[in-house]
């Protein structure tokens, strides 16, 4: 088949080249995806495109559209809320006769008011929300990373009358583009972390304990990666001038592209991925864990989905295993404190999780259910 695969989250990035416009989403569900299937025996092609950088006549885009879309067998995109947009896409790939498939991972539907990402326009009422709600309604089947996810979207479908197939495709690694090098600090112990602006208040919910820690062991540092704002920090902001003296935040990458790369240049002892039990966090999945695992360091997570419950039946952290599950600050701090005084623990569980992510989440394995997934689809629009 040949299949079109879509990452709008960039294309607005018009001055950049494609490899330099996809976001992390894109890199896991788009283009490993499609380098896989492609590996498949598909003729695969991806692009970071939003489709609304043309808008001027409808007649004018829906033909540039039609003309880009011809010759596929179908299409795999994540989400638009351009109004514009979808609507020049679902019209193109209906009058080819072409499924439409949509990737989700994450709920855009449950965004908190204290998430920044709340204001891409996903209250109720807004515009954008509207649009991603409908294009749901068109698409012909849908791609979720994990189940919950899947279960959530089923409900939403059904309250809006309508009943698409789901199918839950868990992200996964690429041990290869994660070349390990120890970076990990002999003379300290650096705590990190590393997430966007939608884990303020995930990123919040540990600092008492890391406080607490860093109270107690003045070889312990923190370092922050990525989305930390002065927002962010501001609960730390009253914390001892000795402490705060062990406190760094940086930037992350502008895109994917160097990511890897990046992180495994940071100075990490122990991971954290901390995660608010609430439903938008439900639908995240095991990516963090993933990515501290190519690091070997252990990492610690909340004790909620997706890092708590079997994945695609597998499970991701075992618990004292390939990674520790915590709930309560003193769980943090007890835990934080286990891996300070133990080196060879922490290496233990590093390679622990090391090898789990090679054995049980690489996309090479995985690749099978995409396949599967989108001959289903094709097969039923036919």
């Amino acid at each position: 088949m040949k299949l079109c695969l879509i990452e709008t989250h960039w294309g607005k990035r018009a001055d950049k080249p494609k490899d330099e416009q996809y976001s992390g989403i894109g890199y896991y569900r788009i283009i490993k995806p499609a380098e896989y299937l492609a590996e498949a025996g598909h003729d695969v092609d991806w692009w970071a495109k939003d489709f609304s950088d043309a808008i001027t006549k409808t007649d004018e885009v829906l033909q540039n559209t039609v003309d880009f879309f011809t010759g596929y067998d179908a299409v795999i995109m994540k989400p638009t809320d351009n109004f514009n947009a979808a609507k020049a896409i679902v019209a193109a790939l209906d009058y080819l006769k072409i499924p439409l498939i949509t990737d989700y991972d994450d709920n855009y539907l449950e965004i908190a008011e204290s998430n920044p990402a709340i204001e891409g326009g996903y209250r109720k009422g807004d515009k954008e929300r509207m649009v991603f709600l409908t294009l749901m309604s068109f698409a012909d089947a849908i791609f979720c990373s994990t189940k919950p996810l899947a279960d959530y979207y089923t409900e939403v479908q059904k309250k809006m009358g309508f009943e698409k197939d789901i199918f839950v495709l868990p992200n996964c690694n690429v041990i290869e583009e994660w070349e390990y090098r120890n970076t990990e600090p002999t003379d300290r112990i650096v705590i990190g972390w590393h997430g966007s602006i939608s884990h303020n208040d995930d990123l919040a919910m540990v600092f008492p304990a890391i406080l607490d820690v860093m109270k107690k062991n003045d070889n312990v540092y923190l370092l922050l990666v990525g989305g930390a704002t002065i927002e962010t920090l501001e609960p730390i902001a009253m914390w001892p001038d000795r402490i705060l003296d062990r406190v760094a935040a940086i930037k992350g990458t502008p895109c994917w592209k160097g990511f890897p790369e990046y992180l495994m240049d940071q100075p990490f002892n122990i991971g954290l991925a901390p995660l608010v039990d609430d439903v938008f966090n439900k639908g995240k999945s095991h990516i963090k864990w993933m990515e501290l695992a190519m690091k070997k360091i252990p990492c610690i997570a909340s004790d909620v989905y997706p890092y708590r419950e079997p994945v695609d039946g597998t499970p991701a952290i075992e618990h004292g295993e390939t990674g520790y599950l915590v709930k309560t600050k003193k769980e943090w701090v007890e835990t934080l404190q286990k891996l300070i005084d133990d080196k060879d623990l922490r290496k233990k569980i590093g390679d622990n999780a090391y090898n789990a992510v090679k054995k049980d989440w690489q996309y090479k394995d995985h690749i099978k259910k995409w396949d599967n997934a989108i001959q289903k689809v094709v097969e039923g629009a036919r």
